[in-house]
């Protein structure tokens, strides 16, 4: 079986380390989104 990379690239003039931002920013940025959605359903 053949995986493929998942690259993604996050632009930002915040401060603080690439996996911080991802993860304590992005990801819950992303699901509040998905529950803003959730909710409107």
């Amino acid at each position: 079986m053949h995986q493929e990379i998942d690259i993604r690239y996050v632009v930002t003039l915040l401060k603080g380390s690439a996996r911080y931002f991802h993860e304590n920013v992005y990801c819950q940025r992303g699901q509040t989104e998905n529950l803003i959605k959730l909710h409107k359903a």
